[in-house]
């Protein structure tokens, strides 16, 4: 562990390309990274979650605070299930400068992850709500998307959370957080990965990045190592990756509704409504 000089963790809306971006700098010899662990939201969430819900009762302290203090909870329990995690990622690449954990709900958990690695960079991936929007209703016609089956305006809402969730962690870490675009990522990959690698602290290769497109991702999905990213068994996880294709995917009312719930991030991102 050693050469590790950063943790990043990687966070965003569901569906909006955390996975791709992942994919895409775990290319890099000094990035270490594996598929999502849920460690903070599953895991170390549940713990707090529920040593914070422990009431005094009667006859004293329940459960875990009739044991252990909070900060002994982080340093003993909390920190080192975490790195546990980070350690085995960092095994797969000995010389890694960079370990990068990617769950989505890092967003989410990003005061629990501050408490506990005060020293960690957030790389968060914005995308257009509607194409988000269009995403989450096509994984939600697959067998595996029952998860995805949400209403339009609750996929809005949440999108627009994170927005806020993002906004509140740049005041708090300021540098230590790198928002992207997906669209920019998918106009000019190595120039947005030149900009995050320079933010980790490491040296761009000079070969460029793969195309590493939704189609070619797809094509080898099942045939990767099990515990990358890429590696995935269920059909359509990785969908065509365009930009604008929710233009003929949703129905113009729900372009409406999104554009309503969303506008104040829409227009902090610079995404251009079609309606009124």
């Amino acid at each position: 562990m050693t050469n590790v000089k950063r943790y990043a963790f990687l966070g965003g809306s569901t569906r909006s390309g955390t996975t791709w971006l992942q994919i895409l700098l775990g290319a890099h010899p000094k990035v270490a990274t594996l598929r999502e662990s849920h460690v903070f939201d599953r895991y170390v969430g549940e713990i707090e979650r529920r040593y914070l819900g422990e009431e005094s009762v009667t006859s004293g302290p329940d459960g875990l605070k009739a044991y252990i203090d909070a900060d002994t909870l982080d340093a003993e329990v909390l920190r080192p299930l975490a790195h546990v995690v980070l350690d085995r990622i960092a095994a797969t690449k000995p010389k890694c400068e960079v370990v990068l954990e990617k769950t989505p709900a890092n967003l989410r958990m990003a005061s629990t992850i501050l408490r506990l690695f005060p020293e960690a960079h957030f790389l968060v991936i914005v995308r257009d709500p509607r194409a988000v929007c269009a995403s989450m209703l096509a994984a939600a016609q697959e067998d595996w998307g029952s998860w995805a089956d949400r209403p339009i305006p609750e996929i809005a809402r949440e999108w627009m959370l994170n927005l806020l969730r993002t906004h509140h962690l740049e005041t708090t870490i300021g540098p230590a957080l790198r928002v992207v675009r997906y669209e920019d990522l998918h106009a000019d990959k190595d120039a947005v990965l030149a900009g995050i690698h320079a933010w980790l602290g490491i040296t761009s290769p000079r070969r460029k990045s793969s195309s590493a497109s939704a189609k070619q991702l797809a094509s080898r999905q099942k045939s990767a190592d099990p515990a990358s990213p890429s590696f995935d068994v269920r059909p359509n996880f990785f969908r065509k990756g365009e930009i604008d294709s929710w233009k003929t995917s949703l129905e113009p009312d729900a372009v409406a509704e999104i554009e309503f719930l969303c506008r104040a991030g829409m227009e902090r991102y610079g995404y251009e409504p079609v309606g009124t």
